[in-house]
Parts: structure tokens; sequence; C-alpha cells
């Protein structure tokens, strides 16, 4: 055995290796545990435009949810992979604000195999080209890396579309959405986004990625900006989806 294995397992056994998520210990970053307590999502059993799940209640015949009933968004659909929840909920937070970019693998899985047992209108919708919602400046200085970029390679590698890099970025310095109320969300980021290679969309189909779906202002407002730019289609895809009352 090299010597270098013998450190590595010296290590292990002083510090072991653990979940970064529930910090139990594990050889996975992302144990089998946590991993078999995500709640997935099921694209055909959502609002047709952003992919809300329905309540039981209200049957099959229900398409669209009150948000979208009430204004139609400007992307052309939006589809979520998982619940923002528990451990989730987590491992993202733990992905975004504690630097531990190890997650980017499990998280990847994620999106590769529910991307091609569930949702068909993803695959086949004809995306000519991957892109991610953009951070600021600051924000990107902070964290060290955007994870809706990590993300949206992934989806990008599975799906055979091409990603591209700083097509849209921020125009200005947002609040975080997370601190703000939903009725507040839309203005914050109303223009807080530019094209800057329009030629690079014109007449394309955008497949936008991000980590959580909230209540969608941001995507719509990023969906907004590519159609203006002269984006054909836009279609929203997210890691997490939270669900709020």
């Amino acid at each position: 055995m090299p010597f270098h294995d013998y450190i590595s397992a010296f290590l292990d056994l002083i510090f072991p290796p653990r979940c970064a998520v529930c910090k139990n210990v594990s050889s996975l970053m992302f144990c089998d545990s946590c991993l078999s307590k995500v709640k997935y999502l099921d694209s055909q059993r959502g609002c047709v435009y952003c992919g809300l799940p329905k309540d039981p209640k209200f049957g099959r015949k229900v398409l669209l949810c009150k948000d979208c009933t009430r204004a139609r968004p400007h992307f052309d659909l939006a589809r979520s992979l998982t619940i923002y929840e528990g451990v989730i909920r987590r491992a993202i937070h733990q992905f975004k604000f504690s630097n531990k970019k190890m997650l980017a693998e499990p998280l990847g899985k994620i999106i590769k195999s529910r991307l091609t047992a569930a949702f068909p209108e993803i695959i086949n919708c004809g995306a000519e080209v991957t892109i991610a919602v953009p951070l600021s400046d600051r924000r990107r200085s902070s964290r060290g890396f955007n994870q809706a970029e990590v993300l949206a390679k992934c989806a990008a590698e599975c799906l055979g579309i091409p990603y591209q890099n700083e097509i849209i970025t921020r125009s200005r310095e947002t609040l975080p959405q997370f601190d703000l109320p939903k009725e507040k969300r839309s203005t914050n980021v109303s223009g807080a986004f530019r094209i800057n290679n329009p030629k690079a969309i014109q007449d394309q189909r955008i497949l936008l990625v991000d980590d959580i779906y909230t209540t969608g202002a941001t995507v719509n407002e990023c969906a907004k900006t590519l159609k203006q730019g002269g984006a054909a289609k836009v279609y929203v895809l997210t890691l997490a989806r939270a669900v709020l009352d």
C-alpha cells in the first residue's frame, strides 16, 4: 500500500468522514440514509406552467395554480425535481453557504436521475442553450462560486445541451429574496438582469437553471429579460421547490 494511503487510513480513524447533511459517520458526502429521505416531485402532478404540486382534492382537471391563473409567467414552463424541505433543504444550505462544494456531485446525481426518470417535458423541450441564474459579483466573491452554475452544468451534461456562461448577468445588487415577503420579491428583482450577448440567444430556446424555486420571482424576471433580448422560449429547471402556504 502506498504511504499516502496509510496516512489517509490513519486520518480516517482519527477524523472519520461524515455526511455533510446529517453529520453521521459515512464514506459518502451525502449518505444513503439522507438520500432516502429526499422528497421527489413528479412532472405530471403540478401546474402546467410553474409545476406547483397540486392538492389531490382538486383532482386532475385543475391545470393552473392561483398565481399562474392571475398572471401567466414569462417563462414557458418551470419544473422542480424535489421538495425544498428536510434533507434537501439542509443539503442545499450546506452547498451554498458552508462551502461544501463536494455536495455538487451527489446533488448532480439527483438532477440526472430525476430528469431521465420523470421529466419528459424538459428532456424533449428542444432547448439549445443552458444557462444559470447569475449571482452578483459580491455574492459570488463571498461564496467563491455560483451554485446555480454548478447545477446548470450538470443538467447540460445530462441533456446534451451546451452550457454558456455570462449570457445574462446582474445589472444591480438586490436584497436576498429569502428575507422578503412574497409580495415584495418581484419588485426586488425588477430590472436586475441584463443580456451581455444578445446574438447568443436570438430565436433560441433557453434552459434556465437555479437551485430553488420559491415564488418564482427571480426566474420569471430572468425569463422576461431573456425574451426581451430575443430568446424564443425559456424553460426553467430547479433542483428544489419551496411549497408555500
